[in-house]
């Protein structure tokens, strides 16, 4: 008799211990030293570390004039040495930059005839962006702008750029050291480049776009899906980072598709898609719900703090899927209903991937993302291949009233290799 009431005693402390395991789980109630993490090999949950606005976009081209002429980077490596040398410039720049005045083109492209950096986006980003990047007050929502020219204007330095929206062209007073921008000009001494107006044979391009003459090489990638198609599952660091708990999501098969679905009893269910190729598609099931950004209460509404909290949370989920590239801001657009959708373009060394779909797309509203598009994937270094000369691409345009951009892009030459190419995108004029 005693024996037996032994036995129901242990097996009661044993069921005892499953459900406190359970509700561990479940409820999120840590586990002393992180035991729980060490028995059933879930990763403790880290602390979210606090946001500070970072550059959400890759540079599209860069340019330097110095005494020589202008000089733009000919390989990534160099193309970061040159970001590298000009980001404190840039920083004091912006973060000194008094209201802007309208000037005329002529008084903008004169700036880009003596010592000047040209920064050149691949989308129109507001000027208020640029300042929180940069560690500042986000300010007004004046401009928008696909480029930024930190000149000499009466021995002083300047920003100018012209405004994407109204097509004026606009210049702004700052605090920055003179002596450093000359300094950064005269760190590159070769002229291997020309911009657009200064060669009639590039009257195609937009005025201030900046052309590289010299033939140049470019590294190709060959395409491999991710290591979780071929495991048939997400592991649970995924899984965690879409905010699914490993053991409570339930798994299903649909027409070759993983579906990972998580109730929230009455509210609704969150559902993450895996693609037969490793696309990744997320949707919250309610309102209120969906994985958090991990904004401070009172930014949960800020653009800036939103678009820097999406842009953390897609590389960890790219790191935690052992994908590779970087995401760049391509687009944003603020809806009437309070929602944010930002699209990112997935790069390789500082260039865009073409595609049928965005890298990613991710909606926010209320500091949560409530609908998530990715497509991870793994690269490997392959063969350089030869670009066709910008001065020949610039020839081929048609000339009309738009004005046209050039930029390296990955394309799929054949399936699983991509090779960078050289790619116009148009412009509105904004001739004068």
């Amino acid at each position: 008799m005693r024996e037996r009431v032994k036995n129901t005693a242990l097996a009661g402390l044993f069921v005892l211990m499953l459900v406190l395991l359970y509700f561990s789980m479940t409820l999120g109630v840590s586990t002393e030293g992180g035991s729980l993490s060490r028995i059933l090999g879930v990763s403790p949950q880290e602390t979210p570390s606090e946001l500070e606005p970072q550059p959400a976009v890759q540079l599209r081209t860069l340019a330097v004039c110095t005494p020589a002429g202008v000089h733009m980077p000919e390989s990534y490596d160099e193309k970061q040495e040159m970001e590298t040398a000009v980001s404190t410039l840039y920083t004091e720049a912006v973060g000194s930059a008094q209201a802007g005045v309208q000037v005329t083109q002529e008084e903008y492209l004169e700036l880009l005839q003596n010592p000047a950096v040209y920064l050149g986006f691949d989308t129109e980003l507001p000027f208020f962006l640029l300042r929180r990047w940069a560690g500042l007050e986000a300010g007004e929502r004046e401009s928008r702008l696909t480029g930024l020219v930190l000149g000499l204007s009466d021995g002083s330095v300047v920003l100018a750029w012209r405004d994407a929206e109204t097509g004026q062209h606009h210049m702004a007073q700052t605090a920055a050291a003179a002596d450093r921008l000359q300094q950064v000009c005269s760190a590159w001494q070769g002229n291997n480049a020309v911009f657009a107006f200064e060669e009639d044979g590039l009257s195609a391009l937009c005025a201030d776009e900046p052309v590289l003459l010299s033939a140049v090489q470019g590294r190709s990638y060959t395409v491999k899906s991710p290591a979780f198609v071929q495991a048939g599952e997400l592991s649970r660091e995924v899984l965690s980072g879409f905010g699914f708990n490993p053991y409570l999501a339930r798994v299903y098969e649909q027409d070759g598709e993983i579906v990972y679905v998580e109730g929230y009893n009455a509210l609704g269910y969150n559902v993450l898609r895996v693609g037969t190729n490793g696309d990744l598609v997320y949707t919250s099931g309610a309102e209120g719900q969906g994985i958090s950004l991990g904004l401070p209460e009172e930014s949960g509404d800020n653009l800036s703090m939103a678009v820097e909290g999406v842009r953390v949370l897609l590389n960890e989920l790219s790191e935690k899927a052992g994908a590779q590239g970087v995401y760049s801001l391509s687009e944003l657009d603020e809806q009437e209903d309070g929602g944010l959708v930002l699209l990112f373009d997935l790069t390789l060394s500082g260039c865009a991937v073409l595609s049928e779909r965005p890298g990613a797309q991710v909606t926010v509203r209320g500091g949560q993302v409530v609908s998530l598009y990715m497509s991870p994937r793994s690269y490997e270094e392959a063969d350089m291949y030869a670009l066709l000369p910008a001065r020949q691409a610039a020839a081929a345009l048609p000339q009309q009233s738009a004005c046209y951009r050039l930029s390296v892009r990955y394309s799929e030459k054949q399936e699983g290799l991509l090779v960078p190419v050289l790619c116009s995108t148009e412009e509105s004029n904004g001739m004068e």
